[in-house]
C-alpha cells in the first residue's frame, strides 16, 4: 500500500490532494498500523460486554440467533406486503370514515320514533293590524273588502268599520260596497 499520509513540509498547504480531489484530513504517523489492533481490542470488548446480561439487561431467548437467518430467509421468500394498503390512504380511510358517519347519523334520525303535533293557533286580527298589513302590502282597503266574506265571521262590527274609516281618513263615496 502506498502511504500518502506523509507529514508535509512546512511550505506546502496543509491539506492534501490526491488526484484532482482535496482531502480536508490529515492522520497521525502510526493510524495504520495501530488500526487493526485496535479494532480487535474493541470487538473483543464488545464481547465480552454482551457476554454479560446484567450489563444492559437484555437477554436473547435460546436459539434467537441461530434461527434469525432462516427466518430472515423464509420473511423474504414470502413476499412483502404493501407498505401501503388502500384503506390506509387518506383520501380512502377519510372517504369511509365520512360515509360510516353518515350512515350512523341518517339511519339513527330515519329510524327514531318521535312524533310531533303541530297545532296551528288562530287568533283574530284587529282593526289595527289589518291597516298595517294594508299599508304594508299597499293594497286598497275596498279590495280586501270585497274579498271578505260578507257574513259575521270576519269578527268585526259596523261600531269598529266605522271608528276605522274616520281614523284613517276615508271616504265613504270611495267605497264599493
Amino acid at each position: 500500500m502506498k502511504r500518502r499520509n506523509q507529514p508535509l513540509p512546512h511550505d506546502q498547504d496543509p491539506e492534501i490532494t490526491a488526484g484532482n480531489r482535496v482531502l480536508p484530513f490529515q492522520t497521525p504517523e502510526d493510524y495504520f498500523e495501530k488500526l487493526p489492533r485496535e479494532i480487535e481490542r474493541r470487538v473483543e470488548l464488545l464481547h465480552t460486554e454482551t457476554a454479560r446480561p446484567e450489563a444492559d439487561g437484555f437477554v436473547a431467548p435460546e436459539r434467537y440467533f441461530e434461527q434469525l437467518e432462516s427466518s430472515i430467509h423464509a420473511r423474504i421468500r414470502g413476499g412483502a406486503s404493501p407498505a401501503f394498503r388502500w384503506w390506509r390512504q387518506p383520501e380512502w380511510s377519510l372517504s369511509i370514515a365520512a360515509l360510516l358517519v353518515c350512515l350512523f347519523l341518517g339511519t339513527r334520525s330515519y329510524f327514531t320514533d318521535r312524533k310531533v303535533d303541530y297545532t296551528a293557533t288562530i287568533q283574530p286580527l284587529s282593526v289595527d293590524e289589518v291597516s298595517e298589513a294594508l299599508d304594508y302590502l299597499d293594497l286598497d282597503p275596498s279590495t280586501v273588502a270585497s274579498l271578505l266574506p260578507a257574513s259575521e265571521e270576519t269578527g268585526t262590527n259596523e261600531q269598529e268599520l266605522k271608528q276605522y274609516l274616520l281614523e284613517n281618513d276615508i271616504d265613504l263615496s270611495q267605497l264599493e260596497l
